[in-house]
């Protein structure tokens, strides 16, 4: 079904195009093989890569601007970060990040070893979106609470903070 599903959308594609005779197009098979497998977990690793390389530097400004604001040591950096971030929803999305990287390894292994099959070349794709989206989503979550701890009052105590760790002015 997937495969006549591809075919068609293929022949679709190439028809619009203008190519072939007479508006007749032929539909190239999907390729399925072990190096389509490799390059849909290498777009998926860049995809990542990118979005690390884009939001890590305004996460790391975002913390480096509440130490500064309240006062933290370089030694309790860390800590008063993962105070602030770290949570069941935090949690909830680092355990699906991971289940689905799991999920891709095996996926992307399987295809490594004999190739061919669409549909779980199809799988593999649709899980490296779906982590993509997961790491958005944490991100966001993560930019958020920053924000929202920037625009607290210096004094006041960051969510999920002890009192006694919050310096007072």
């Amino acid at each position: 079904m997937m495969i006549k599903m591809l075919t068609v959308l293929g022949a679709v594609t190439v028809a619009t195009q203008g190519l072939g005779a007479f508006g007749v197009a032929h539909a190239q098979a999907p390729d399925c093989s072990r190096d389509a497998f490799s390059k849909a977990v290498d777009k998926a690793a860049a995809s990542l890569r990118q979005h690390s390389a884009e939001s890590q530097p305004r996460i790391l400004a975002g913390i480096r601007q509440l130490k500064v604001r309240n006062g933290w040591r370089d030694e309790e950096e860390g800590e008063r970060a993962r105070e602030l971030l770290a949570d069941p929803e935090t949690d909830a999305l680092d355990q699906k990040a991971a289940q689905l990287l799991a999920t891709m390894d095996r996926l992307s292994e399987e295809g490594g070893q004999k190739g061919g099959d669409c549909a779980k070349l199809s799988e593999l794709r649709a899980t490296a979106d779906a982590l993509t989206a997961t790491v958005r989503s944490k991100t966001e979550l993560v930019m958020r609470r920053i924000s929202a701890a920037l625009a607290m009052r210096s004094a006041e105590p960051l969510p999920r903070q002890p009192v006694s760790a919050v310096t007072k002015p």
